[in-house]
């Protein structure tokens, strides 16, 4: 194994730093979006009740008619440790967006130090190790991720966690609790994201008998029995579970999987490269890395990919543990080009830097295709946009009255953290799961609306949503009339911090629009 010199130490330091810079920059320029904010909310109600519940000061918390919670609005849709490290956060450092923020992106920018360490043990090669790194921690979307209050910057931390004590155990047949310990922080990050590397972990012990590594993954079971499986205790399982909805059609299926490839080849890496990667691994013509390491690296891909495309989801956000692997083949492949061929390395670095830094995978030297990516990256950091979720607030303070209830299509958590002015969420009854004490009526009582904010971005499949036209309708009916004031914030700057939707976010920080939609208010008044 290489030794670290001295040049290999200020390099490591150097991306560090960097990375740091891109991760904490500014970490609370934008308001908390959707589930940042429903994720604060209950952290917040840690502190106050020692668990994490839906109703806390009057703000039902809720994005699916209630099925998150208990009938005693105790929370059991994700796992609670999260809720405690935010908490924390909270309780020393105040509540803002920036504590919301701090420990999820803390512990991305620490999954450096593992990822690091991994690559090392698997190839004994500094510069497979710091290209990794490069590509893991200067990628757009990686940095993106780590700057969210959510459970993927410790997807990012705790599976490699889980690797390097695999690797261990393989190299000495100890490490053992340090595969379980990642384990447990990803099941308890995601419990799907775990559920689909748990497939392929497993699959690398049936694939190769022997009895120490039974006794492995037979303690590792009982531990995550013991840690994990009465998360499951709380709460019906098929409330759980609703969000998959139903498995998919063999057609649905492929378009799902094909989907999910597609968001890898476009934001991760050229996949074009599989064809390079399978021909060496069929003529065995790796050099730099050995085909266990490269096996464990397939079937963690192979089953996270096969088994995605089971769910109701066909985005990148519940596979991001792969992320760091395939910045791993990226760097073995261009040392090891690099190794034959200089030129050709250098070549390969360009297409990668092209496609992996500035997310150019049709890059065109006339249009500059990576310039809207490179602007929008630049605009998301440097440039102020008006805040909606902070602006309409203080807004609405100037027009609303005691005993009024303001309705939105979307973003119902980020009013709730910013405002006090109560919210009308609930109009479906019938779609409300019941709960003791019972919710209050305007949660539940269409008539109770008396201010609808829109246009709205997204339509929840199963969550509440009137329309504008649906709106009036129904104050017509009672006998009222309405008014319309133009807030003149755009609509594109609603959800500001999300990258889950690449277009989305591009369009949001990218060239602005002179024509962009804005923001209405709709309000019930009497008629005259």
């Amino acid at each position: 194994m290489q030794p670290y010199s001295k040049k290999w130490l200020v390099a490591y330091g150097l991306l560090f730093v960097v990375v740091g810079f891109l991760v904490f920059y500014r970490l609370d320029k934008f308001s908390l979006w959707q589930d940042e904010a429903d994720l604060a909310l209950l952290s917040q109600s840690v502190l106050q009740t020692g668990f994490p519940v839906a109703l806390i000061d009057s703000k039902f918390i809720t994005q699916w008619a209630g099925r998150e919670s208990t009938k005693n609005y105790l929370w059991f849709m994700d796992p609670w440790p999260l809720f405690y490290l935010r908490a924390a956060s909270f309780k020393i450092f105040g509540i803002s967006e920036w504590s919301a923020r701090f420990p999820c992106a803390f512990l991305g920018w620490l999954s450096l130090v593992p990822i690091g360490l991994l690559v090392r043990r698997w190839t004994k090669s500094h510069a497979i190790t710091f290209l990794t790194l490069f590509f893991f921690g200067t990628n757009p979307w990686v940095i993106l991720y780590m700057r969210q209050s959510k459970y993927w910057p410790i997807v990012f931390f705790s599976f490699s966690i889980l690797l390097l004590g695999y690797q261990k155990w393989e190299n000495s047949k100890k490490g053992w609790p340090l595969f379980a310990l990642g384990l447990i922080i990803l099941f308890h990050s995601n419990y799907f994201t775990a559920a689909l590397l748990g497939l392929g972990a497993y699959t690398l012990f049936f694939a190769k008998w022997e009895k120490a590594r039974f006794r492995f993954f037979f303690t590792t079971g009982i531990t995550l029995i013991l840690l994990c499986l009465p998360f499951f205790l709380i709460g019906a399982f098929e409330d759980r579970v609703f969000a998959m909805s139903t498995f998919p059609t063999l057609l649905q299926y492929f378009k799902k999987l094909g989907t999910h490839i597609f968001y890898f080849n476009r934001q991760i890496c050229p996949l074009i490269l599989l064809l390079l990667w399978i021909y060496w691994w069929v003529k065995n013509k790796w050099s730099v890395v050995d085909r266990s390491t490269l096996l464990l690296v397939a079937c963690s891909i192979l089953f996270a990919w096969l088994g995605i495309a089971l769910l109701n989801f066909d985005v990148l956000r519940f596979n991001l543990q792969l992320i760091p692997l395939f910045c791993f083949l990226m760097a073995a492949t261009l040392v090891q080009i690099y190794q034959k061929n200089k030129l050709a390395g250098a070549f390969l670095f360009g297409i990668f830097w092209a496609t992996n830094l500035l997310q150019a995978d049709s890059f065109d030297l006339k249009k500059m295709a990576f310039k809207e990516e490179w602007l929008a990256l630049k605009n998301y950091y440097f440039i102020e946009y008006q805040d909606p979720a902070k602006i309409l607030p203080q807004l609405m303070k100037t027009h609303w009255k005691p005993g009024e209830y303001v309705y939105l299509n979307h973003n119902q958590p980020v009013w709730q953290y910013h405002s006090d002015i109560p919210l009308a969420y609930l109009v479906r009854p019938e779609e409300i799961a019941p709960k003791e004490p019972p919710l209050a009526q305007h949660y539940v009582d269409k008539s109770s609306i008396d201010w609808w904010i829109g246009p709205h971005l997204v339509k929840m499949a199963r969550g509440p949503h009137l329309t504008r036209e649906e709106m009036i309708q129904e104050w017509n009916r009672t006998g009222y009339d309405h008014e319309v004031i133009d807030t003149k914030i755009p609509v594109l700057n609603w959800d500001l911090n999300s990258p889950i939707r690449y277009k989305h976010f591009l369009k949001k920080f990218g060239e602005r629009d002179e024509n962009e939609e804005t923001i209405k208010l709709l309000h019930r008044i009497k008629k005259s």
